[in-house]
Protein backbone atom coordinates (compact mmCIF):
# COMPACT_ATOMS: atom_id res chain seq x y z
CA UNK A 1 0.00 0.00 0.00
CA UNK A 2 1.08 3.69 -0.65
CA UNK A 3 1.59 6.09 1.60
CA UNK A 4 0.89 9.71 -0.10
CA UNK A 5 1.78 12.39 2.25
CA UNK A 6 0.68 15.82 1.17
CA UNK A 7 -2.79 14.63 0.23
CA UNK A 8 -4.50 17.79 0.30
CA UNK A 9 -1.99 20.17 -1.54
CA UNK A 10 -1.66 20.32 -5.21
CA UNK A 11 0.83 17.08 -6.15
CA UNK A 12 -0.51 15.12 -3.49
CA UNK A 13 -4.06 15.96 -4.35
CA UNK A 14 -4.03 15.04 -7.70
CA UNK A 15 -1.60 11.73 -6.86
CA UNK A 16 -4.39 10.76 -5.06
CA UNK A 17 -7.00 11.37 -7.72
CA UNK A 18 -4.58 9.61 -10.08
CA UNK A 19 -4.18 6.21 -7.46
CA UNK A 20 -8.35 6.52 -6.66
CA UNK A 21 -8.69 6.44 -11.01
CA UNK A 22 -6.63 3.96 -11.87
CA UNK A 23 -7.74 1.11 -8.83
CA UNK A 24 -4.29 1.87 -6.59
CA UNK A 25 -4.65 0.84 -2.79
CA UNK A 26 -3.15 3.91 -1.21
CA UNK A 27 -4.24 6.06 1.84
CA UNK A 28 -3.58 10.08 2.19
CA UNK A 29 -2.21 11.57 5.25
CA UNK A 30 -3.70 14.54 5.99
CA UNK A 31 -2.58 16.80 9.34
CA UNK A 32 -6.18 18.25 10.00
CA UNK A 33 -9.00 16.25 10.63
CA UNK A 34 -11.61 18.06 8.82
CA UNK A 35 -9.10 16.98 5.70
CA UNK A 36 -9.55 13.25 6.84
CA UNK A 37 -13.29 13.48 6.58
CA UNK A 38 -13.24 15.12 3.38
CA UNK A 39 -10.80 12.64 1.51
CA UNK A 40 -13.36 9.84 2.99
CA UNK A 41 -16.52 11.80 1.97
CA UNK A 42 -14.74 10.74 -1.69
CA UNK A 43 -14.28 6.97 -0.87
CA UNK A 44 -10.31 7.97 0.38
CA UNK A 45 -8.72 5.83 2.71
CA UNK A 46 -7.24 8.50 4.73
CA UNK A 47 -5.13 8.93 8.29
CA UNK A 48 -4.09 11.84 10.75
CA UNK A 49 -0.28 12.11 10.05
CA UNK A 50 2.07 14.92 10.86
CA UNK A 51 5.88 15.07 10.36
CA UNK A 52 5.19 18.09 13.44
CA UNK A 53 3.48 15.26 15.64
CA UNK A 54 5.94 11.97 15.46
CA UNK A 55 3.07 10.20 17.57
CA UNK A 56 1.12 10.32 14.69
CA UNK A 57 3.38 8.68 12.28
CA UNK A 58 3.28 4.82 12.96
CA UNK A 59 -0.63 4.45 12.97
CA UNK A 60 -0.24 6.07 9.76
CA UNK A 61 2.32 4.03 8.33
CA UNK A 62 0.98 0.97 9.49
CA UNK A 63 0.72 -1.65 6.60
CA UNK A 64 2.49 0.58 4.25
CA UNK A 65 5.62 -0.39 1.74
CA UNK A 66 5.77 2.62 -0.33
CA UNK A 67 6.06 6.63 0.74
CA UNK A 68 4.84 9.25 -1.90
CA UNK A 69 6.74 12.19 0.26
CA UNK A 70 5.73 15.51 -1.19
CA UNK A 71 7.96 17.82 0.73
CA UNK A 72 11.16 16.62 2.85
CA UNK A 73 13.09 17.85 5.34
CA UNK A 74 16.14 16.55 7.45
CA UNK A 75 13.51 17.05 10.69
CA UNK A 76 11.03 14.70 8.50
CA UNK A 77 13.39 11.97 7.59
CA UNK A 78 14.98 12.05 11.27
CA UNK A 79 11.68 11.15 12.61
CA UNK A 80 10.61 8.59 10.06
CA UNK A 81 13.77 6.76 10.82
CA UNK A 82 13.38 7.05 14.79
CA UNK A 83 9.70 5.90 14.65
CA UNK A 84 9.06 3.85 11.80
CA UNK A 85 12.20 2.59 10.19
CA UNK A 86 14.20 1.69 13.21
CA UNK A 87 11.46 -0.24 15.30
CA UNK A 88 10.49 -2.25 12.19
CA UNK A 89 13.54 -3.59 11.54
CA UNK A 90 13.86 -4.79 15.66
CA UNK A 91 11.25 -7.53 14.57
Amino acid sequence: MILVSGATGGIGGETCRILQQRGVPFRAMCRKQEQVDSLHGRGIDAVIGDFDRPDTLPAAMRGIDTMFLITVTILALSVIARTVIKPQRAR
